[in-house]
């Protein structure tokens, strides 16, 4: 802490200086003097499997170029991508944040994606990869057979990151356009989770509308 106090210091002195960090230096953190940002492989917002990705990349990039040129002088943005004609940069470039957010709220409607649906995620993770992936098996076959058919049921599939200190994770998904359908279901598995016979033997939590 008292480090980090010692640089807020030189960075405040208007010495010349190059400030190296993460995104949580946009936030929270007022650098009056910067005059250049420069921000490295976007591309990873842009290829990234979450469907939120570019959404955030956007935000991302209007908060962290918004830091450079407070003191009154020109700010300069310098931004690191393979993809320089993706029409991400397009709208921020020109400041049409509103414009993008409509043209995602288009594809997302076509994909039947959140707001314009609604999710659930069952997540499990075991030491022994085929007992998380079981666990997951037999639940989705738990709530298939409470047969409420506006609910689509996917999985089990692997993690994204598949391991992470010796376990194994696994996801099972749920979606539906009808939000109380989706709960009911919900609550009629949770009141049979019991007769799971591997319920005991990993580890599990249901996230109600995942932001990751």
């Amino acid at each position: 802490k008292k480090a980090f106090g010692e640089h807020l210091k030189q960075i405040n002195s208007g010495e010349p200086c190059i400030i190296v960090g993460t995104q949580m230096l946009a936030k929270g953190h007022d650098f009056s003097n910067l005059a250049m940002v420069g921000i490295l492989d976007t591309d990873a917002g842009l290829l990234s499997l979450d469907f939120r990705a570019t959404e955030h990349l956007a935000q991302l990039l209007i908060q962290v170029s918004g830091r450079a040129g407070r003191s009154g002088d020109q700010g300069e943005v310098v931004i690191q991508t393979r993809y320089p004609d993706h029409p991400i940069f397009n709208y921020v470039l020109s400041s049409r944040y509103t414009q993008f957010a409509s043209q995602l709220l288009k594809q997302r409607s076509s994909a039947l994606l959140p707001p314009f649906s609604h999710q659930a995620l069952l997540c499990a993770n075991a030491k022994n990869k085929q007992m998380a992936e079981d666990f997951l098996r037999e639940a989705a076959g738990l709530l298939k057979s409470i047969q409420i058919d506006v609910v689509e049921i996917w999985g089990p599939v692997a993690n994204i990151i598949e391991k992470k200190s010796d376990y194994y994770y696994f996801n099972l998904y749920l979606q539906s356009n009808d939000r109380k359908a989706l709960h009911q279901m919900l609550s009629t598995f949770n009141e049979h989770i019991d007769t799971l016979k591997l319920k005991n033997k990993v580890r599990w939590y249901l996230d109600i509308d995942p932001i990751e």
